[in-house]
């Protein structure tokens, strides 16, 4: 679902930098062999899907927190506090 969103927000934030101007796409960035403006639509792809990625993350440990099961429940034993015994040398 994240590429599938990344590629059409792609697309979309390209359409709108040729109505807008917002970056300035020099002849660097144009590919002579694939689609001429293959380069920018991946790249604006990988970073949407990284943006994506970590909304996403972001809401769902947030809905895990506030809906999640308590650690412990009223039955399971408390945690050892055993931390072992020092040596010396």
């Amino acid at each position: 679902m994240i590429p599938i969103l990344s590629y059409f927000g792609a697309l979309v934030l390209f359409d709108l930098n040729k109505q807008y101007h917002w970056l300035r796409i020099t002849p660097d960035m144009i590919s002579p062999i694939i689609e001429p403006y293959f380069y920018i639509k991946a790249g604006l792809t990988l970073v949407l899907m990284f943006l994506l990625f970590a909304v996403f993350s972001l809401f769902s440990f947030a809905l895990y927190q506030i809906f999640a099961p308590p650690r412990y429940g009223p039955y399971d034993v408390p945690p050892v506090q055993y931390r072992g015994k020092r040596y010396k040398r």
